[in-house]
C-alpha cells in the first residue's frame, strides 16, 4: 500500500522513469531489482508496518538487490528521505546492511539505462552519490533490530560519498552539503577543507534513487529487510495485496493496445485474463505454490517480449515488474 501525504497543494510534475505530465506526485512507485543471486522480494517474515517488508539479500560478493524510484525532480526538492532496516546478516565485518544511492544527471528527464550509458561513455554530465548507514553512527548496525536512517536527521544524518569525492566516508558531507554546495569545499574533522564535489548537486535532476544490498567481497552472505520508506510526501510500506495488484495486471493488458500483441490481439487478452483469474482461485485456496508456478511459468513467458513464448510485440517490463512483485508476496506467504 501507497501512502502519500498531502503537503498544502504542492504535487510534483514527474513521473515513472522522468516523463513529464501535468499533475503527478514523485515517485509514483518502485520496482525490485536483482542481479546475480542476489534477491529483492516483499516478505512477511520481517515487518516495521503490518505486514510486508521488502527482503534483501547477498550470497557473493557480486551480488546485488535494490528497490528501484525511478525518475525524479532536482535534488535540491528532496526535503525528506529515509527507510527503516532489519539487519539480520551484516557482511563479512558486521558493517553491512541496506544503503541508499542516488543517480544524477545535467539534463531533466532521463532513464537509468541513459544514466549507465552516459557513464560508460565518460560523459560529464552524470554524477552519483551514496550513503552507507555504518558511517552515519561509526557502528556496526543492531542485528535483529528495526533502525531508522533519516537523511535529515539531526543527530546522525546520513553521510554522502560520490565519483567525485575522496575516500573519506567517515567525514562525509551531508546531502544538504552537496545540494547548497558546501560539499565543494568541506572541512572534515581529521583531513581539512576537501572537495567531494566539483560543483552544487541542488540543480541536478535525479535519475533513480536505489536502497539497496550488494557490492564487493564485503558483502558475502549479507541479509536485511526494508521497511517505511519515506521521500518527501511519499510513503512506501510495501504493503500490496496480492489479488488486488492482480486485478490491476488484468486492467493493465486489457488497456494495451491490439497493434501490441500477436494476432489474434483480443484472444490472447482474453486468455491471458483467464490465466489470471486461474492465478486468484488458486490463491484463494491457499495454493501459493500453484499459483507462483503458473505466473513465473505460464503468464510471465507471454508478457516478456525477449522470450520465446511472447504474446507481445512491444515490450512491457511494467507487467513484468508487477508479476514479479506478486510473485513475492506469495514466496513470502509460503
Amino acid at each position: 500500500m501507497r501512502v502519500r501525504l498531502v503537503m498544502g497543494a504542492l504535487l510534483f510534475a514527474m513521473v515513472l522513469l522522468g516523463s513529464v505530465v501535468v499533475v503527478a506526485a514523485y515517485p509514483t512507485g518502485y520496482y525490485l531489482e536483482q542481479t546475480g543471486t542476489g534477491f529483492a522480494y516483499l516478505s512477511t517474515e520481517q515487518y516495521y508496518s503490518y505486514n510486508t517488508a521488502v527482503k534483501m539479500g547477498t550470497i557473493v560478493g557480486s551480488d546485488r538487490g535494490a528497490i528501484v524510484f525511478s525518475g525524479g525532480p532536482q535534488l535540491s526538492e528532496i526535503y525528506a528521505l529515509s527507510y527503516w532496516t532489519y539487519t539480520h546478516q551484516a557482511g563479512t565485518f558486521g558493517q553491512l546492511t541496506a544503503w541508499v544511492a542516488i543517480y544524477l544527471h545535467t539534463e531533466p528527464g532521463k532513464t537509468f539505462a541513459e544514466w549507465v550509458t552516459d557513464y560508460l561513455a565518460g560523459s560529464p554530465n552524470v554524477y552519483y552519490i551514496q550513503a552507507e548507514p555504518y558511517y552515519a553512527k561509526s557502528a556496526n548496525p543492531q542485528l535483529d533490530n528495526w533502525e531508522k536512517w533519516d537523511t535529515f536527521d539531526a543527530t546522525y544524518p546520513l553521510k554522502w560519498v560520490g565519483l567525485e569525492s575522496p575516500d573519506y566516508p567517515h567525514e562525509a558531507p551531508t546531502l544538504a552539503d552537496y545540494i547548497d554546495g558546501d560539499a565543494v569545499y568541506f572541512l572534515t574533522p581529521y583531513h581539512g577543507y576537501q572537495s567531494f564535489a566539483s560543483r552544487e548537486y541542488g540543480s541536478l535532476y535525479i535519475v533513480a534513487i536505489k536502497i539497496r544490498v550488494g557490492w564487493g567481497v564485503p558483502w558475502v552472505n549479507t541479509l536485511a529487510y526494508v521497511d517505511d520508506v519515506t521521500i518527501n510526501d511519499y510513503f512506501e510500506n510495501f504493503g500490496v495485496d496480492a489479488i488486488a495488484a492482480l486485478e490491476d495486471l488484468k486492467t493493465e493488458i486489457n488497456d494495451l493496445p491490439a497493434n501490441d500483441f500477436k494476432p489474434p490481439a483480443a484472444d490472447r487478452k482474453a486468455a491471458l485474463i483467464d490465466k489470471i483469474n486461474d492465478v486468484i482461485a488458486k490463491i484463494d485456496a491457499g495454493d501459493y505454490k500453484g499459483a507462483i508456478m503458473k505466473l513465473n511459468m505460464d503468464i510471465r513467458p507471454k508478457l516478456d517480449a525477449s522470450a520465446k513464448q511472447t504474446w507481445l510485440v512491444e515490450p512491457h517490463t511494467e507487467l513484468l515488474a508487477k508479476i514479479d512483485t506478486v510473485v513475492g508476496i506469495l514466496e513470502g506467504l509460503l
